[in-house]
């Protein structure tokens, strides 16, 4: 995660580059701090275009397998 003086000036140099960016909520083993930290960080990086998606399991991929899957409706719906 970015510290505030990072975010500081990564958002200055916005001013000379448009930014954008997709993130994934939900990818196996993700823990509810960790998506906090998710979206605090999108709340405060200024992106020029974001996508935010819940991860979904494709099959054949090494993440389909893996342990400690989230469950799909906290996947849509974030954390309580």
């Amino acid at each position: 995660m970015l510290q505030n003086h990072q975010l500081v000036a990564c958002n200055a140099c916005h001013r000379l580059v448009d930014l954008s960016g997709l993130l994934y909520s939900g990818f196996p083993g993700e823990t509810e701090q960790q998506h906090r930290e998710l979206v605090d960080f999108a709340k405060q990086f200024k992106f020029e275009r974001m996508g935010c998606f819940a991860y979904s399991e494709e099959d054949g991929t090494p993440a389909a397998e893996m342990p400690e899957q989230v469950p799909p409706k906290l996947r849509q719906v974030g954390y309580a």
